[in-house]
């Protein structure tokens, strides 16, 4: 019993690692949105390799016909299902990029060929010895096939790291470093078990590779402004920091409801509440979803914008306050939203401070505010009924 143990011991911490994420998940009281189910759908692919393999390995070598077999069907599922984790960490991927589900099913099938071959060659296995044999001492040996269905693994995790440099302004860079670590670390490490043999060393690194996904993007994600559910203002800022440190070009919106200090001396402050998430919903709802939405403070929302190029940073705001004018004519509210905006772009070659960029988008958002105080002044109508 100690030496199955020991042979597992690897894989069992890694287990716990793999249900300590799994807990933290099913207790976040955030929304259970597309990207939770498919992190979810990921830990249980990593736990149930995980697992066969660590039995699979503990029960190498051992004496009897119950072993053997168990050998062998535990072998053939390792290497069935193989691929299985880096199809449903390519599918979360996917759909952190382009947030589009249905585009995501259709390139599905595309995804689970790996799998397809991998069942393939396992079913043909016992007839031609070409992924593993194992001899009459219940003893386990690779053959060449076992070495392509784990090529096949490594082509999936190396070509969605590929697509995440290629389209790194769709996501925020944690996402991006998430996905080297978990290009890297399985690669190195599945490298290595290839040539030691009897250490299970593959499945542990995708597990560290996930606590890693899970610490930079999913456990950020579940953080959120608790009355209108954006982003943060500390989110925020770390990611502005983030682009300036790596000279990438992005625009930034900042807003400020105009009005709202009226909307809750009337109407009370329920009414003040409901209307920052009436705005709230309208700007994820209006922006690409690459672009950041945040809560800046009180009334204050800011939009950090990386899908535009600077000519069309005007056009944005416009159909901004096109969609709350929108907004007002259905609402059936007693009294009109209305925000003043304040747009930025900030080029690759900017060399100042977020502060200055911050200050100027102020500047230029209290600009708006004058001008729409002299020309709307009566456009703001407030009737406690």
């Amino acid at each position: 019993m100690i030496a199955f143990i020991t042979k597992i011991d690897l894989p069992l911490y890694a287990q716990i690692i793999l249900i300590y994420i799994f807990i933290n998940m099913i207790r976040s009281t955030s929304k259970r949105d597309g990207n939770f189910w498919l992190f979810i759908a990921v830990l249980a692919a990593m736990s149930l390799n995980n697992i066969i393999e660590a039995f699979g390995w503990g029960i190498d070598g051992l004496d009897g016909k119950t072993a053997y077999y168990g050998n062998w069907l535990l072998k053939s599922l390792n290497f069935t299902l193989h691929s299985l984790p880096s199809i449903t960490w390519a599918v979360y991927i996917d759909y952190q990029l382009f947030g589009d589900w249905e585009k995501v099913k259709r390139r599905l099938k595309f995804y689970v060929l790996p799998l397809v071959a991998s069942l393939t060659m396992v079913l043909l296995n016992p007839y031609n010895h070409f992924v593993f044999t194992i001899d009459v001492n219940n003893i386990y040996t690779r053959s060449v096939g076992a070495y392509i269905i784990v090529c096949f693994s490594y082509v999936i995790v190396i070509g969605i790291y590929i697509t995440s440099r290629r389209y790194k302004k769709m996501v925020n860079g944690r996402v991006v470093e998430s996905v080297f670590w978990f290009t890297l670390l399985p690669v190195v490490s599945g490298s290595l078990q290839l040539f030691l043999v009897g250490i299970s060393l593959l499945w542990p690194s995708f597990i560290l590779a996930v606590l890693i996904t899970y610490v930079l993007v999913e456990k950020e994600n579940r953080i959120k402004d608790a009355l209108t559910g954006l982003m943060t203002r500390g989110q925020l800022e770390e990611r502005l920091a983030y682009k300036i440190k790596h000279a990438e070009a992005f625009g930034l919106i900042l807003m400020d409801m105009n009005h709202f200090k009226d909307i809750n001396d009337t109407f009370g402050h329920s009414e003040g509440d409901e209307a920052l998430q009436n705005i709230a919903l309208m700007m994820r709802t209006l922006v690409d979803r690459q672009d950041m939405v945040c809560r800046y403070g009180g009334d204050e929302f800011v939009l950090l914008i990386e899908s535009l190029e600077n000519s069309n940073l005007p056009s944005l705001i416009k159909v901004l306050d096109d969609g709350i004018k929108t907004y007002n004519k259905t609402s059936g509210k007693p009294y009109k939203l209305s925000m003043s905006f304040g747009g930025v772009f900030v080029e690759e070659s900017y060399e100042g401070d977020l502060q200055d960029i911050l200050t100027k988008a102020d500047e230029r958002m209290y600009r708006d505010k004058a001008a729409r105080k002299s020309r709307f002044l009566g456009d703001i109508v407030l009737k406690k009924t």
